[in-house]
């Protein structure tokens, strides 16, 4: 399966199946309504009745992808595709890495020493031209 999935927005509207909405009331939600549905079970002890659900709801949220509509804002009507949870942690250290350049990987300056010192490089260019 070589299927593109990407990210929506948190204002973006899914509805999807009734049979395959866990932690909603409803089938139809904005995508930051359902992270927040979905964040519960799993700091409560991962869905623990998962006998009331379809025998592939795992597989279907978070590998094969789950058949859905979304509505985007500004968009002209509903997309059909699918949606599929991929959680991402993220990592902050409490102190910002401060990168060293070695010092022979130091940046050339290129600035010339004293501001008459372009003019003297240009003139010994045009020297060295009509020398040929």
């Amino acid at each position: 399966m070589d299927e593109q999935f990407k990210p929506l927005e948190d204002n973006a509207v899914v509805t999807i199946p009734p049979n395959y909405r866990f932690g909603l009331s409803h089938h139809t939600f904005r995508v930051n309504e359902f992270i927040w549905a979905a964040i519960r079970p799993f700091s409560q002890g991962i869905i623990s009745s998962l006998s009331s659900y379809p025998r592939d709801i795992g597989d279907k949220w978070f590998y094969d992808g789950l058949d859905c509509e979304i509505l985007r804002p500004g968009a002209k009507g509903w997309q059909k595709g699918k949606v599929i949870i991929n959680i991402i942690l993220e990592f902050c250290p409490d102190e910002p890495e401060i990168e060293e350049t070695p010092p022979n990987e130091q940046p050339e300056i290129s600035e010339p020493e004293s501001p008459l010192d372009d003019l003297r490089q240009l003139i010994n260019q045009n020297n060295h031209k009509t020398n040929e």
